[in-house]
């Protein structure tokens, strides 16, 4: 009896801290990224012709760590405002831009020159200083 009561107490925790995590994610704000360009695969020409370097977020819907990216890249963004450009191409929506570039990750960060040479690539979720690191490596700021 006394083991029976043990293990329903220990199940009625477990289910109440499972509804106290769904409740804080499902409450969770959504980031917007107000500074960050969606894309076209014409923007990217666009960019190219800017005369700044431009970093493209290579994303797709359902993508928990896009979205924990999004953040990140927005004060990134909004910190080298007007020094590095910053834009987002879902690569559902353009597999073929996706293909030319071999994605097969996401979120995939494609890094460009001020005449739009690629110079590099990360994939995966970094923190600010690890972008501001890679950027600076590549000659970016």
């Amino acid at each position: 009896m006394k083991k029976t009561k043990t293990l329903i107490t220990v199940l009625v925790l477990l289910v109440a801290a499972a509804v106290v995590v769904g409740a804080v994610i499902l409450s969770r704000p959504k980031a917007t990224l107000k500074s960050i360009l969606e894309a076209a695969p014409e923007d990217l020409e666009k960019a190219a012709s800017s005369g700044r370097p431009f970093v493209v977020k290579m994303t797709g819907e359902n993508c928990e760590a896009c979205e924990l990216l999004e953040p990140i890249l927005a004060e990134l963004a909004a910190e080298l405002k007007g020094d590095v450009d910053f834009m987002s191409i879902d690569v559902y929506k353009y597999p073929k831009l996706a293909a030319e570039h071999r994605i097969i990750y996401i979120p995939t960060l494609i890094y460009f020159d001020a005449s739009g040479r690629k110079l590099g690539i990360t994939q995966g979720l970094m923190q600010i200083d690890q972008l501001k690191d890679k950027m600076k490596e590549l000659g970016m700021i």
